[in-house]
């Protein structure tokens, strides 16, 4: 890509322009980051040459025609190239912009448009200097996240969420006065589509080390508060301090989230399942809001995991994840106590898990969803090095079990089919797949497959009465041996 671009800026300078990189690729080639995007900003020369002297390059296609911006295609590689502009505000939304293109525009002028001084640097390809007018390398060095121009700044609602991503990513401290400018842009949010808020949020969860810094961020600019009140609640939301010395269950959370990030790359996940168990741990006791009382002189949150589903699913709808995401999130919000509940009762056993696979293929999640998001959640508390309480011992538990049955990573399959109770002579509807389910708990606690065959059999082709008389069954043996 560094050949590629070299050549490009060779050619426009014959031609009698400059090629400059520009915005956030210069930022991480400062950060010693191998970018994966490349921007380049054309000066001193029209559109028109600019087009033409691309061709010979690649593919080139017009991502921005009223304002002068080009994609090339070269190999499967995409480099973005611009003119230098103006933008002036002219109506709500992303897209209420007079754009006025200018090659001949002076350095300082175009890049006072970007949002912050760190993503307002230039970079020559061919002899590396570096044009930076508003200081943005040294307060990339001194990890400051500066305004660039504060008049400029509120013309685009979506950089206080782009504040909150980058202070997440770059572990950044907010200039005090930068801070009163994007707090004041923060009702403009409101503008926005889901689309652009989600490709905030996912550069946060995706690209940050401690995702956490992002969401304190969101919470100290008023980002949460306004639009995401769930998530304030948990701030004022006490915990027991025997189990959660870390304080409240905002600190929780974020530690949380943390944890499973962390977590998530060690395991080497795919993206999607990389923001599954991240959002999980953002949302999963978002309940706690909504039922921690004090009983008998102690902070207790029964049902958290329950009252915990209603906000979850409006916050994942809030920020735009995608909707394949929101059934295993929620999901798992459902379920993340059960694993606890079985260990303290001296219960997480094979019959155990197995249960809490066929549970789990319900929402298309396995064991190692469940076990990573609870690792990621006991971590997530303030216990100090020597403590006795094994914080792993459950998520390992799990894990241990789940690999012996070979279902850590692979769903249960349904010991009967649709099929075999048509052959048996039912009826298709919806009663055979809570007789499926049924059968799928007698045979995980031990009992043949041929013998629930044989008592589905003789139900007489009476699905009601067939179900009656499986959920009745305390020890199975003992009916199907009479």
């Amino acid at each position: 890509m560094d050949l590629l671009i070299k050549k490009i800026a060779v050619r426009f300078k014959k031609l009698g322009g400059r090629a400059l990189l520009v915005g956030g690729c210069v930022r991480d080639i400062l950060l010693k980051i191998e970018p994966r995007d490349y921007d380049l900003e054309v000066y001193n020369l029209p559109l028109r040459k600019l087009k033409n002297a691309l061709k010979t390059f690649g593919q080139i296609k017009e991502v921005g025609k009223s304002f002068g911006v080009l994609k090339l295609i070269y190999k499967g590689a995409e480099i973005d190239l611009s003119l230098p502009r103006k933008d002036s505000k002219k109506g709500a939304g992303h897209r209420g912009f007079k754009i006025t293109t200018d090659p001949g525009m002076s350095f300082e002028e175009a890049l006072r448009r970007r949002d912050f001084t760190i993503n307002s640097i230039l970079l020559d390809p061919l002899t590396k200097e570096t044009i930076d007018p508003f200081g943005g390398a040294r307060d990339l060095k001194n990890k400051i996240l500066r305004v660039t121009d504060s008049k400029k700044f509120a013309e685009d609602p979506l950089r206080a969420l782009r504040a909150m991503q980058l202070v997440g990513r770059f572990d950044l401290k907010i200039d005090p006065r930068s801070k009163k400018v994007i707090q004041n842009t923060v009702p403009a949010i409101a503008e926005l589509s889901k689309d652009r808020i989600w490709q905030e949020w996912h550069k946060l969860f995706l690209k940050a080390e401690k995702p956490s810094l992002g969401l304190q961020a969101a919470l100290d600019l008023g980002i949460i508060d306004r639009f995401y009140p769930q998530f304030a609640t948990l701030k004022k939301t006490k915990q027991n301090p025997v189990w959660h010395p870390e304080g409240d269950v905002w600190e929780h959370t974020k530690m949380a989230v943390n944890n499973a990030a962390q977590i998530s790359r060690r395991e080497k996940l795919d993206i999607e399942r990389f923001l599954v168990i991240v959002l999980t741990a953002l949302c999963h006791d978002l309940g706690k809001g909504l039922v921690t009382r004090k009983i008998n002189g102690v902070w207790r949150s029964l049902g958290h995991s329950k009252a915990g589903v209603e906000p979850g699913k409006k916050f994942l709808n809030d920020i735009g994840a995608p909707r394949k995401l929101h059934k295993k999130i929620i999901g798992l919000v459902k379920m993340h106590m059960k694993p606890r509940g079985y260990f303290m009762k001296n219960a997480l056993n094979g019959e155990a898990v197995k249960t809490l696979a066929r549970e789990l293929s319900k929402y298309d999640l396995i064991i190692q969803d469940l076990a990573l998001l609870v690792e990621a959640d006991l971590k997530a508390k303030g216990f100090t090095t020597g403590q006795s309480q094994d914080l792993t011992a459950i998520a390992g538990r799990l894990k241990k079990i789940a690999q012996r049955l070979n279902l850590y990573k692979s769903e249960p399959v349904n010991i009967i089919s649709g099929r075999d109770l048509l052959l048996l002579g039912l009826k298709p509807g919806k009663l055979m797949g809570e007789i499926i389910d049924l059968a799928n708990a007698l045979y995980d606690r031990g009992v043949p497959k041929p013998k629930i065959l044989k008592t589905i059999s003789n139900g007489r082709k009476n699905e009601k009465d067939i179900i009656l008389t499986l959920r009745g069954l305390r020890k199975p043996w003992v009916f199907l041996t009479k």
